[in-house]
Order: C-alpha cells, then structure tokens, then sequence
C-alpha cells in the first residue's frame, strides 16, 4: 500500500507559521492550557501536553506544502490529528485547535504561492478557515458541507467581507450548503455534484490560484 509513497516528517511549526494565523494571546492561552489540562468548550477539552501535539500536526502539513512547492513531490497529503477547520484565529472548537490548512497555506504565500485555493470538504462548514480568510482576496476559501448541522453557519449568500467581497470579481469565500445525507450521486434529490453552478470559481479560470489544498475533516 505505501508503494511509491514518500514520507515527509512532521516537525513543530514555528512561531512564525503560527502567529500568521493565530493570535499570539490565543496561541499563549493554549501553551498555558496544555501544561495541566483545560478546555475550550464543553467538546473541545485541552488534555495535558496538547500544545505540542498540534505544532506538530500544523507543521506537518507545512512541511508537506514545502515539499511540494520545493519539487520534491507533486502533490502531498498530510494525514494530520487533531484536524482544525473550526480553529478560528482566536478560538478553537469543534475538536480544533490550531488550523493546520491555514497555518499550512499561510506558509504556502512566503514559499512562492501568491494565491491559493482551499476546498473545505466535509459535513461541516469549515467556519474557522472562512473567518481567517474571509478577508483576504490572495485567497479562495470553498465549503461543500451539510446544512442544518454543527456550527450552524454557511449559509450560501455570505460571501467574503471587506476586500474579499470581490468588488465585481471573485469573492474570497463561497459556500455550497447541502441536504444532510446528500451525496454526488444522490437520486432522491439531485446530488451535489448536479447543483455546483457553472459559474463557481473552481470550474472558471476566473481566480487562477498557483495552488490548491483539499481540507478533508473525517
């Protein structure tokens, strides 16, 4: 199975990759958090040592994003744990602490990829990475999720804010809420590979961004 695979080893993500993403006062809080034990909310606990759990995790998928940006792969996937689309840049949730797409896509920008895509793939909508770049027109952030469910946002017409509103081009942010239980292939409704609009930046050469990540969330 792991025939013609490369490993790439995950080391901690600096402070540098982190602080592009997070608020120092959030990421002190965790560091803190960590040494004893603690919590963000009732799902998110802070078990003793985490801290360093999660530099690795957000480090590994830099050090994947490097890799492939260096040459030294065509293409990565970084099996990373705990996952992190709900980490906001100053709170967690959602069994995420740090984002690892955008500590990873963050890293991408000063390694020579000046914009880049991120797909958000999961039953839930991946509000932390949208709050981190909703902002930001050198990034397209897409969510395909299911709605209603956790965290109870997405919702189709919100796209982008400030300069990531597209100012007539494409929005920084574009979310696609589906039935729950909806598949690609769904017959009892159309499936969503049916609904995605022909005008969707991923299907336009509209955004052309140097890179695109996957952020998958099991």
């Amino acid at each position: 199975m792991t025939r013609g695979l490369s490993q790439v080893p995950a080391t901690p993500a600096t402070t540098r990759d982190l602080t592009a993403v997070h608020h120092p006062h959030y990421l002190n809080f965790l560091k803190v958090a960590s040494q004893k034990g603690g919590s963000i909310d009732f799902d998110t606990t802070i078990p003793p040592g985490l801290y360093e759990t999660v530099r690795l995790a957000a480090g590994g998928a830099v050090n994947a994003a490097s890799a492939v940006l260096n040459s030294e792969l065509r293409n990565a996937f970084a099996l990373v744990r705990p996952p992190g689309h709900h980490a906001g840049t100053a709170c967690g949730g959602g069994f995420c602490y740090l984002n690892n797409v955008a500590v990873m896509s963050r890293a991408a920008q000063r390694m020579g990829a000046p914009k880049v895509l991120i797909l958000d793939w999961d039953a839930h909508h991946g509000n932390g990475t949208q709050e981190i770049f909703d902002a930001d027109p050198t990034f397209l952030f897409i969510s395909v999720h299911q709605m209603p469910l956790y965290p109870g946002s997405g919702r189709v017409e919100v796209c982008g804010e400030g300069k990531g509103t597209g100012g007539g081009g494409t929005p920084s942010t574009c979310r696609f809420p589906l039935v729950p239980q909806m598949t690609a292939t769904s017959t009892s409704s159309p499936g969503w590979a049916h609904q995605w609009p022909a005008s969707s930046p991923l299907t336009s050469s509209q955004y052309q961004p140097a890179r695109t990540t996957i952020s998958l969330i099991p």
